[in-house]
This record gives C-alpha cells, sequence and structure tokens, in this order.
C-alpha cells in the first residue's frame, strides 16, 4: 500500500530540507528528492524506523558525462535499454520488466489518488525485487 507524506518541514535534523516524496515500502520506508529538486543526500529508515543518511558511494552512473546548462550532469538514461539487451543474452530477468514498470505506475498513480482521496490506496500490482545493479555491473553497461 502507497502512504504518501507530506514534506518534512524546513529545519528538521538541523538542515534545511527540500521538497520530497515519502513513501512506505515492504519492509521500510525511505525518502527521495523529487525530481524538481536538488538534494545532496537521501535518507533511509530500518524497522527501528530512526531516519538516516545513507552512506556515500562512487557509482560509475553517479559520474557526470554531459554538461547541461545547469552545469555537469549524470545522464546514463539509456542504462535500461542496455540492461534489457544484458537480460536477454544472459537469459535472466531484466531490471526494467514490463511487471516493474506496470508496477511501478501503479504505485506513482496510487500516490496521487490518494493525495486527492485523502485515502490510502490498495495496489493492484506487485513484482518482484530486481538485483541491484552493483558497480562491476554498471561498469560492464558503459563499454
Amino acid at each position: 500500500m502507497a502512504r504518501p507524506s507530506h514534506c518534512l518541514p524546513a529545519g528538521m535534523s538541523g538542515r534545511t530540507v527540500m521538497p520530497i516524496w515519502s513513501f512506505t515500502a515492504l519492509r521500510a520506508p525511505s525518502t527521495c528528492p523529487t525530481p524538481t529538486s536538488l538534494v545532496a543526500w537521501v535518507e533511509a529508515s530500518g524497522r527501528d524506523k530512526d531516519i538516516k543518511p545513507l552512506e556515500d558511494w562512487t557509482h560509475p552512473f553517479g559520474i557526470s558525462n554531459q554538461e547541461s546548462p545547469n552545469g555537469p550532469r549524470a545522464n546514463y538514461r539509456t542504462a535500461g535499454l542496455a540492461d534489457m539487451v544484458m537480460a536477454l543474452i544472459e537469459g535472466r530477468d531484466a531490471r526494467c520488466s514490463l511487471e516493474r514498470s506496470l508496477h511501478g505506475i501503479d504505485v506513482m498513480t496510487s500516490i496521487l489518488k490518494s493525495g486527492e482521496e485523502g485515502r490510502f490506496i490498495e495496489l493492484t500490482t506487485t513484482c518482484t525485487q530486481p538485483e541491484a545493479l552493483g558497480i562491476e555491473e554498471a561498469q560492464s553497461l558503459l563499454r
């Protein structure tokens, strides 16, 4: 069940907090920046519900590879397509499978509907969690 939340107030944890979406997954709530804001950290909580910043790590898709009017940015939009091709070659499930894409749309539209109607919305889809895209696998997609 998607559980939308209001934006966190400024000054939380001694910092200025920009607008975020907050959602609850099956195991732990997490927060992430909206696409229109820029936040320098991502926070998540576990079963203890203590919100903590995630540790920084250097991922190949976090390296700037494109200049834009607002400065350098990491643009790896074709990574999903490259993963689909490799999934076909390797005979595995693609991370952006139809079931996961449909579930993502179900989550997003349920968040909107929940906001409009002021109630929790039961999701109509489910999917398996894909394998994480690790550093070595991401680097192999860049070749």
